[in-house]
């Protein structure tokens, strides 16, 4: 937002005329500071964490041996 900010100030201030290269390195800079802090869930397709896996589990007891 601040690239953003002073490109607009610029062009009103010091009559600056703004590029393609400043535009899209503007949108680069803002659509990677979104991925960076968005949410992992809102980014990629996680799967449902539930508790179904641990009611099927089965509990077993291991017996230390002797050294062989």
């Amino acid at each position: 937002m601040a690239l953003l900010l002073t490109m607009v100030l610029s062009i009103f201030f010091f009559s600056f005329k703004p590029t393609l290269q400043l535009l899209l390195g503007i949108i680069i800079c803002m659509i990677s500071l979104h991925m960076y802090f968005a949410p992992a869930q809102t980014l990629v397709d996680l799967p449902a964490t539930t508790n179904l896996a641990l009611d099927t589990l089965k509990e077993i007891a291991a017996e230390q041996r002797g050294e062989s």
